[in-house]
């Protein structure tokens, strides 16, 4: 009775079915890639104002109170 009209995308066989499962791929990879870059990012960002934080403080630029409430808000 359905066999005609299920035959479209679920009985995709040989070159149809590798192209439909590699865009499956590709997309899963890509949505990867976007969800772990965007978390590695903030932390490098967090490192690098860390160090700029520790820099200023060595300079003398900032007090060690300004330096222990930036460093507990990072």
């Amino acid at each position: 009775m359905f066999g005609n009209i299920c035959s479209g995308f679920m009985g995709l066989h040989g070159i149809g079915g590798f192209i439909v499962m590699a865009i499956f791929i590709a997309i899963v990879v890509i949505a990867l890639v976007v969800l772990f870059k965007g978390r590695g990012s903030d932390k490098m960002t967090n490192d690098s104002a860390m160090t700029e934080l520790r820099l200023r403080f060595a300079k003398g630029e900032i007090t060690q109170e300004e330096y222990e409430r930036t460093r507990t808000s990072l």
